[in-house]
Protein backbone atom coordinates (compact mmCIF):
# COMPACT_ATOMS: atom_id res chain seq x y z
CA UNK A 1 0.00 0.00 0.00
CA UNK A 2 1.82 3.67 -0.80
CA UNK A 3 1.99 6.06 1.86
CA UNK A 4 0.88 9.44 1.76
CA UNK A 5 3.52 12.22 0.21
CA UNK A 6 4.87 13.96 2.66
CA UNK A 7 4.52 18.08 2.43
CA UNK A 8 1.56 18.10 0.05
CA UNK A 9 -1.33 20.44 1.36
CA UNK A 10 -4.09 17.94 2.77
CA UNK A 11 -6.63 19.48 -0.30
CA UNK A 12 -3.93 18.58 -3.12
CA UNK A 13 -5.24 15.74 -5.11
CA UNK A 14 -3.30 12.22 -5.50
CA UNK A 15 -3.80 9.46 -7.81
CA UNK A 16 -2.20 6.11 -6.38
CA UNK A 17 0.63 4.21 -8.68
CA UNK A 18 2.44 0.78 -7.49
CA UNK A 19 5.23 2.67 -7.30
CA UNK A 20 3.62 5.51 -4.56
CA UNK A 21 1.32 8.40 -4.83
CA UNK A 22 1.25 10.81 -7.99
CA UNK A 23 -0.06 14.27 -7.90
CA UNK A 24 -2.39 15.24 -10.00
CA UNK A 25 -1.30 18.44 -12.60
CA UNK A 26 -4.54 19.87 -12.18
CA UNK A 27 -7.94 19.72 -10.17
CA UNK A 28 -10.67 21.63 -10.10
CA UNK A 29 -14.42 20.95 -8.42
CA UNK A 30 -17.40 22.59 -9.68
CA UNK A 31 -20.98 22.04 -7.80
CA UNK A 32 -24.15 22.50 -9.67
CA UNK A 33 -28.02 21.77 -9.02
CA UNK A 34 -26.77 19.27 -6.72
CA UNK A 35 -23.95 17.71 -8.84
CA UNK A 36 -20.35 18.14 -8.05
CA UNK A 37 -18.03 17.82 -11.17
CA UNK A 38 -14.37 16.74 -10.72
CA UNK A 39 -12.31 17.84 -13.52
CA UNK A 40 -8.78 16.21 -12.74
CA UNK A 41 -5.33 16.04 -15.62
CA UNK A 42 -3.73 13.70 -14.40
CA UNK A 43 -0.60 11.16 -16.06
CA UNK A 44 -0.67 7.66 -17.09
CA UNK A 45 2.22 5.67 -16.58
CA UNK A 46 3.23 5.71 -20.24
CA UNK A 47 4.17 9.53 -19.27
CA UNK A 48 0.84 10.52 -21.63
CA UNK A 49 -1.55 13.00 -20.04
CA UNK A 50 -5.85 12.74 -19.73
CA UNK A 51 -8.36 14.90 -18.79
CA UNK A 52 -10.88 12.88 -16.48
CA UNK A 53 -14.20 14.45 -15.82
CA UNK A 54 -16.28 13.27 -12.99
CA UNK A 55 -20.14 13.78 -11.72
CA UNK A 56 -21.11 12.93 -8.81
CA UNK A 57 -24.68 13.46 -7.05
CA UNK A 58 -26.71 11.87 -3.95
CA UNK A 59 -27.82 8.37 -5.06
CA UNK A 60 -31.37 7.81 -5.63
CA UNK A 61 -32.08 4.25 -3.59
CA UNK A 62 -29.95 3.35 -0.49
CA UNK A 63 -27.68 0.91 -1.56
CA UNK A 64 -24.52 3.80 -1.84
CA UNK A 65 -24.46 7.55 -0.98
CA UNK A 66 -23.03 8.86 -3.79
CA UNK A 67 -23.21 7.52 -7.86
CA UNK A 68 -20.38 8.83 -9.84
CA UNK A 69 -19.95 8.96 -13.58
CA UNK A 70 -16.45 9.61 -15.26
CA UNK A 71 -15.34 9.99 -18.44
CA UNK A 72 -11.82 10.50 -19.87
CA UNK A 73 -10.19 12.35 -22.41
CA UNK A 74 -5.74 11.68 -23.83
CA UNK A 75 -4.40 14.31 -25.11
CA UNK A 76 -4.64 13.48 -28.91
CA UNK A 77 -8.12 13.94 -28.99
CA UNK A 78 -8.83 17.33 -26.23
CA UNK A 79 -8.32 19.95 -29.18
CA UNK A 80 -11.83 18.22 -31.42
CA UNK A 81 -13.02 17.66 -27.62
CA UNK A 82 -12.95 20.99 -26.79
CA UNK A 83 -14.09 22.08 -29.41
CA UNK A 84 -17.33 19.95 -29.78
CA UNK A 85 -18.01 21.02 -26.30
CA UNK A 86 -17.77 25.07 -27.49
CA UNK A 87 -19.93 23.70 -30.32
CA UNK A 88 -22.58 22.37 -27.96
CA UNK A 89 -22.37 25.38 -25.78
CA UNK A 90 -22.81 27.87 -28.61
CA UNK A 91 -26.16 25.99 -29.61
CA UNK A 92 -27.31 26.04 -26.40
CA UNK A 93 -27.19 30.53 -26.27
Amino acid sequence: MPTQLGGLPNHYPTTYYQEGVMPDFYSKMLKARGITYFFDVKEAKNQTKYLTITASQPSQNGDKKFVKRSIRIFSDTIEEFGSTVKEAIENMK
